[in-house]
């Protein structure tokens, strides 16, 4: 079966497994889950030192660290307190840190050596449910066990009392068990995390029932998640209605446990540019809406969280998914000033002006018009700025006479002054007087 565009997260009664159907790890790909800080995407970010080694990777990545530690044994601690750092920094985003995994062993670059290997630091995120993941995948079986590496340091002399340390030091193993069975049923990856505790399995088991899958609204590749859970088995999914990934419909459908199933329709405008000095990586922004039964885009319920591809800790202040291709901080809560920020925000104003002309006014102001334009220099507040002032400066609202002006030159009344002259007479086009039908938005435009 092909599995090339679904991940799976399956919860048993003693660990998490997830598997995924993308390209398989590759060697560097190892070396760089095995180190404390290879994670950039770049194809110079992770060096393969272990070629001319007779030794299978695997044993040769570990003969190798024990020297390490052997010609400094200070090095111990120093990767124990640095790890423990790293997963206290990653804290709640285990999820997201392996659903970003699965999506970059799905994708086409020609970097994929790097891109399926960049897990160094945000793999260590399952150290919030386990002391002992395991990784299957392609040619590479093998595990990271903080009591394996406890015993090793004791048996070699190399510290009488040595701190749980979990990665660094990794260990054949054999996929045996369900683990066995995904990897035979069309399924390339798979990752199993031993929960350390039941209060570990609960724990994921919420995260993964409120899991808010509007994600995959960004993603190219990733187009379903599976969750099997000793509740039942629930599907989220995505299925492209439109003309491409630039402009077009997209149904989002969950299916659940007890015949739960629930389906939207959402609209998506994406712009896509290379990054400027010969640079391959590509920038990217989108704005996303749900439409209504009737068709038009609609204002979300909800402030959703600002999207770098994947949902940071930070909210936009608008009622619609907004995703920019900005750098973010070494754990992927916050957005942090890069060097491609004002080519992101200038391809943002191009797509919201896009935008503007292709949804109702309501629907606009309802979504866009709560954001603040609030002091400060963050890419985000700058980008905050951008869509107030791009509010301010076009020409969206309906007013009496069929003409379109921006929100800060709507006239607000209270009487009846558009009925009483023809809609279309110089005296009533001139008063910018907003259409009846929005009225109820005064509240909003008052801000302009």
């Amino acid at each position: 079966m092909n599995r090339s565009n679904e991940i799976l997260f399956e919860v048993t009664e003693n660990a998490l497994l997830v598997a995924n159907g993308g390209r398989p790890f590759s060697r560097k790909g190892v070396i760089s889950i095995c180190n404390s800080h290879l994670s950039a995407k770049k194809a110079d970010g992770v060096e393969d030192h272990f070629k001319g080694s007779d030794e299978p990777l695997i044993q040769a990545i570990r003969r190798t660290e024990l020297r390490t530690y052997e010609g400094d044994p200070n090095r111990i601690h120093a990767d124990f307190n640095d790890e423990q750092e790293t997963s206290h920094d990653y804290g709640g985003r285990l999820v997201w840190e392996l659903l970003q995994n699965a999506h970059d062993a799905m994708g086409k670059g020609n970097i994929s050596d790097v891109l399926i290997g960049s897990k160094g630091l945000g793999f260590k995120s399952v150290l919030e449910i386990t002391d002992e993941p395991e990784i299957h995948s392609g040619d590479y079986h093998f595990l990271f066990s903080a009591r394996r590496i406890q015993e090793l340091l004791k048996k070699k002399k190399l510290h009488n009392d040595p701190p749980l340390l979990t990665f660094r030091i990794p260990h054949e193993c054999q996929p045996i068990g369900k683990t066995w069975e995904l990897l035979n049923d069309g399924y390339v990856t798979v990752i199993r995390l031993p929960f350390r505790h039941e209060q570990a399995k609960e724990m994921i088991m919420d995260r993964l029932r409120d899991l808010d899958a509007l994600f995959l609204l960004l993603t190219q590749e990733l187009s379903c998640i599976r969750i099997q859970t000793r509740e039942g088995e629930t599907v989220h999914e995505m299925k492209t209605r439109g003309t491409g990934l630039s402009y077009g419909d997209v149904q989002l459908s969950t299916h659940g446990p007890n015949g739960f199933s629930q389906s939207s329709l959402w609209r998506r405008w994406v712009r896509y540019c290379s990054a400027p000095t010969g640079n391959e990586q590509q920038l990217s922004v989108a704005i996303c809406l749900p439409l209504s039964k009737q068709g038009p885009a609609v204002a979300h319920d909800k402030n959703i969280f600002f999207h770098v591809f994947f949902p940071t800790e930070q909210t936009s202040g608008a009622h619609a998914l907004i995703h920019a291709s900005f750098d973010l901080e070494h754990n992927r809560k916050r957005v942090r000033e890069g060097d491609y920020d004002d080519d992101i925000r200038r391809e943002f104003r191009k797509l919201f002006r896009d935008v503007l002309k292709d949804i109702p006014a309501r629907t606009a102001l309802e979504s866009f018009g709560g954001i603040a334009s609030e002091d400060g220099d963050s890419p985000l507040k700058n980008l905050q700025k951008d869509i107030r002032e791009t509010l301010c400066q076009t020409s969206f609202v309906p007013i009496i006479g069929g003409d379109r002006v921006s929100p800060g030159d709507v006239q607000l009344w209270n009487n009846r002054l558009g009925f009483v002259l023809r809609d279309d007479a110089k005296e009533v086009r001139d008063a910018c007087l907003l259409v009846p039908e929005l009225s109820d938005l005064a509240n909003v435009l008052k801000r302009f």
